[in-house]
């Protein structure tokens, strides 16, 4: 049986503050808002994919984010324009996001940051 990947869901204590950021620091656009099972549950897309930014259901306790290595999701990673690089750093710094690490591979240079709630995220400058 064939599949195709479709989104992933990632919950927020505040899911109104992490769409903000996920828009302006990442450019992710909003699809669709809705409430489900207590929670408002944001569509979002990324560069054609597909993720969903939702608030704590009614009578969950989510765990707090963990140190790393982890079980489960470890990061999102996306591709950054190509030469972009430089500017990106600038951006994020002047936004006051604190790279928690750098590299530069062969192919790409990458940099991860925390999102909110503690959700690290990874950018990749092609080269």
């Amino acid at each position: 049986m064939p599949f195709r990947y479709d989104h992933t869901h990632i919950i927020h204590r505040d899911p109104e503050a992490a769409v903000k950021f996920y828009g302006d620091i990442l450019g992710a656009k909003l699809l669709d808002r809705a409430e489900r099972l207590g929670a408002p549950n944001y569509k979002m897309e990324i560069g054609g994919g597909i993720f969903s930014v939702r608030g704590v259901r009614t009578a969950e306790a989510p765990m707090s984010p963990g140190f790393q290595p982890r079980l489960g999701v470890d990061h999102l990673g996306f591709y950054m324009e190509k030469g972009s690089y430089a500017a990106t750093v600038r951006r994020l710094r002047e936004k006051g996001i604190q790279i928690i690490e750098e590299e530069d591979l062969p192919a790409l240079r990458i940099l991860y940051f925390y999102g909110p709630d503690g959700m690290v995220i990874e950018l990749m400058d092609p080269k």
